[in-house]
C-alpha cells in the first residue's frame, strides 16, 4: 500500500493539501454539532478533518462537506492522500447505504481570476475556486473557497463516521478501479429521482465489476470462423469492420452470464425478494433491458420503487463481498 502520509524523516517543507468536497442527498448529513471534525491528528502536524459545507455552520446542518488532509511534501503525495480519502468515503457510503456525490473534479461555478482577486481584497484573505471532487493546493494562511449555490432526511452518527474513515484511511483494502467505479455508480443511484433510472444505474454498477471469461475452445473456434466469413464477404469495408468488432465479443461470456457467475460466487446463500442472488440478478437484468430497449412497456405492473430499494441492498452486498474477497 502506498503511504498517504508525508515521511517526517525527509528534509523538505510540507506545503500541499488535498480537499475532497462531496454532496449527500438533500437533508442527509453526519450527525455532528461541530463545524470541524478531526479524523486524524498527529504530533508531527499531519491531519485529516471533516468540515461542513459552509463556514460557521455545524456539520449536521449541511448536506455538503469536505475532507481536508495534509500537509504533504509533494503534489503527487497529496493526490495519493486525496484518492485514499475518496475510497474510504466510498466504502463507508456503500456500507451505510448512503448516497454521496463527488462530482467530476471540475469547477462548475467558475469565479474568474479577477473575481477571486476582488473577493481576496474585499475579505482580506486569499480565495480559490471551490471544486466538487478532489482539489490539490499549496498552503496559504486563511485560504477561503468560493462557490455560488442556488423532505425527509437522514443523519449518520459522528462516532461511526470517524472510526470508519480512520480505519479505512489507514488500513484500507486495495480497491481496483473497477470496484471504485462500481461504488461510485452505486452511490450515485441514491440521487436518481426516477425509479427506472435507478434500476439502470444499479445494473451498471454491477456491470462495472464484471470481467467476462473466455468461452471454451469450440465456441471460440466457431467465432473465428464467423469472423473469416465476414472478412471474405462482399460487404462494404466499414460494415465488415463493424460486424467483426461485434462478433469478437462473442469470444467472451455475455454480461448476463458473467453477472450470474459473479453473484453465485460472491453471494451463494443470499436471497432477495424470494430469489437466489443469481435469479434475482437475471430478473433485474431483464427489467433493465426492457427499460432500455423496449421503453419499459412490460414493467408497468412492477413496483419499481420496491425493486430499486431491494436492488440497492443487493448491490451493496455485492460490492462489499467483492472488496472482502480481494482483501
Amino acid at each position: 500500500m502506498v503511504s498517504v502520509r508525508p515521511d517526517r524523516n525527509r528534509n523538505y517543507m510540507c506545503n500541499y493539501y488535498f480537499r475532497l468536497r462531496f454532496n449527500f442527498l438533500d437533508g442527509d448529513s453526519i450527525a455532528s454539532d461541530k463545524e470541524k471534525l478531526s479524523i486524524i491528528s498527529t504530533d508531527e502536524g499531519f491531519s485529516v478533518r471533516l468540515i461542513s459545507g459552509e463556514k460557521g455552520k455545524p456539520i449536521q446542518d449541511k448536506s455538503t462537506g469536505a475532507l481536508i488532509g495534509g500537509p504533504y511534501p509533494t503534489k503527487e503525495d497529496a493526490e495519493t492522500g486525496g484518492n485514499s480519502a475518496k475510497r474510504a468515503l466510498l466504502v463507508w457510503a456503500v456500507s451505510n447505504q448512503f448516497g454521496i456525490n463527488f462530482g467530476d473534479g471540475k469547477v462548475r461555478s467558475l469565479v474568474t481570476e479577477e473575481g477571486l482577486n476582488y473577493f481576496s481584497a474585499l475579505h482580506g484573505v486569499p480565495c480559490r475556486n471551490d471544486i466538487h471532487g478532489i482539489d490539490i493546493y499549496k498552503h496559504e494562511e486563511n485560504l477561503q473557497f468560493i462557490k455560488f449555490e442556488a423532505t425527509a432526511s437522514v443523519a449518520k452518527g459522528e462516532d461511526n463516521f470517524v472510526s470508519f474513515i480512520l480505519n479505512e484511511f489507514n488500513n484500507q483494502k486495495p480497491l481496483s478501479e473497477k470496484q471504485v467505479i462500481s461504488a461510485e455508480l452505486y452511490c450515485s443511484s441514491f440521487f436518481d429521482v426516477s425509479f427506472r433510472s435507478r434500476v439502470v444505474t444499479l445494473i451498471n454498477s454491477i456491470e462495472a465489476m464484471l470481467e467476462p471469461e473466455d468461452r471454451d475452445k469450440d465456441a471460440i473456434d466457431l467465432v473465428c470462423s464467423m469472423i473469416q466469413l465476414v472478412k471474405s464477404s462482399v460487404l462494404e469495408k466499414s460494415v465488415k469492420a463493424s460486424m467483426q468488432g461485434s462478433i469478437q465479443w462473442l469470444k467472451k461470456d455475455s454480461i448476463s452470464q458473467s453477472g450470474r457467475k459473479l453473484c453465485g460466487s460472491l453471494l451463494p446463500e443470499n436471497e432477495y425478494m424470494g430469489m437466489s442472488s443469481t435469479k434475482f440478478f437475471t430478473y433485474c437484468y431483464g427489467v433493465r433491458s426492457n427499460i432500455v430497449h423496449s421503453g419499459g412497456n412490460s414493467t408497468q405492473e412492477i413496483d419499481l420503487l420496491d425493486l430499486s430499494n431491494t436492488m440497492q441492498l443487493f448491490v451493496k452486498d455485492l460490492i462489499l463481498a467483492s472488496i472482502e474477497q480481494t482483501a
